[in-house]
């Protein structure tokens, strides 16, 4: 090879080097403005309360349904919902634009979670040991009513590319329920915060 094809091929390269880099840095700017502009928990309720919650510039009734025989009230955005799948006391719901999912099981006994962090725990060893890859974020505890939920936070990998999960826990003396929120990776400052207060309300008065 020629030393001037060396130098183009070498100029060729730096440039590849450098788009890559500023695309890098444009995913990272993007994230964290995401970060920032995001709606707080506490934004998310008021709207909830208002019956009415806006996900990218788009407004959505927002409701509580009773599912799994009256056992638990979830919240779901109905004019997007493609189907609400019951099989015993196992609940799916299904959207059709919005690319979030939600599974809830009332179980009839308590759990023996004792806190968050062994909440996650659990997690780790069980997506592990199914050979899912998962990366936990976060965890903690919200409190809904008189209840307390455990959550914990984590991404997973799919086929269709990385997955933000909100897995969830609430076990009382005689029954237990779990489930959780997830949607795609690139909406987790969207929806993220939209799961924390679904939670937040799940066991509340209605009003």
């Amino acid at each position: 090879m020629f030393l001037d094809e060396k130098l183009l091929q070498k100029q060729v390269e730096n440039k590849k080097r450098e788009e890559l880099k500023k695309q890098l840095q444009d995913v990272k700017e993007d994230i964290f403005r995401q970060e920032q502009e995001q709606k707080s928990v506490e934004d998310w309720i008021r709207e909830i309360d208002c019956k009415l919650v806006e996900i990218n510039g788009k407004k959505f009734v927002c409701e509580k349904k009773k599912v799994a025989g009256n056992h638990i009230g979830i919240f779901i955005l109905p004019e997007d919902v493609e189907t609400i799948i019951e099989d015993h006391n196992v609940v799916t719901v299904i959207y059709r634009t919005l690319e979030i999912g939600t599974n809830t099981t009332f179980l009839n006994q308590p759990s023996v979670i004792k806190n968050h962090k062994e909440f996650q725990e659990k997690l780790i060893k069980q997506y592990s040991q199914d050979k899912v890859t998962y990366c936990p974020v976060d965890s903690g505890i919200l409190e809904s009513g008189k209840y307390k939920i455990c959550f914990a936070e984590g991404v997973m990998a799919s086929a269709i590319g990385g997955i933000f999960i909100n897995n969830f826990i609430c076990s009382g003396k005689k029954r237990a329920v779990i489930g959780n929120y997830s949607c795609r990776l690139v909406q987790r400052y969207t929806f993220g915060n939209l799961f924390k207060a679904m939670l937040t309300k799940m066991f509340e008065e209605d009003r």
